[in-house]
């Protein structure tokens, strides 16, 4: 099991983003906010000390235009792909003027272990 979280968090933060678990959002943000999500953290491969892990995030982009949201989405993009991680979709909203840009992630990722610890 693994947990990129926080190297997501500092990757986001080098360039000038600031990344928010999508649990704790409220409406004291400001736009465009860029919020993420783990989806999926499941074993690829066991072996007896490392294995490969499936990791999935979703990212949204929130703005108050849909320039500032494509112009946000780039930049996550980016910093995304540096980070060896797959763009597996994208669907753009838009709710009451409030845009919205929901990206989704994948990378396979290998982790090591020693079989019977915990």
């Amino acid at each position: 099991m693994m947990d990129l979280s926080p190297e997501l968090i500092d990757a986001f933060a080098r360039k000038g983003i600031t990344l928010i678990d999508e649990s704790v959002q409220d409406s004291y943000n400001t736009y465009p906010l860029v919020t993420y999500s783990l989806d999926t953290d499941t074993d690829n491969a066991v072996g007896d000390t490392l294995g490969y892990d499936n990791i999935g995030y979703t990212i949204n982009i929130w703005a108050r235009s849909k320039a500032e949201m494509a112009a946000t989405s780039i930049k996550v993009d980016i910093i995304m792909k540096m980070l060896r991680f797959e763009r597996t979709g994208g669907l753009e909203q838009v709710n009451g003027g409030l845009y919205r840009k929901i990206m989704t992630y994948y990378k396979i990722v290998r982790e090591v272990y020693t079989k019977g610890e915990t």
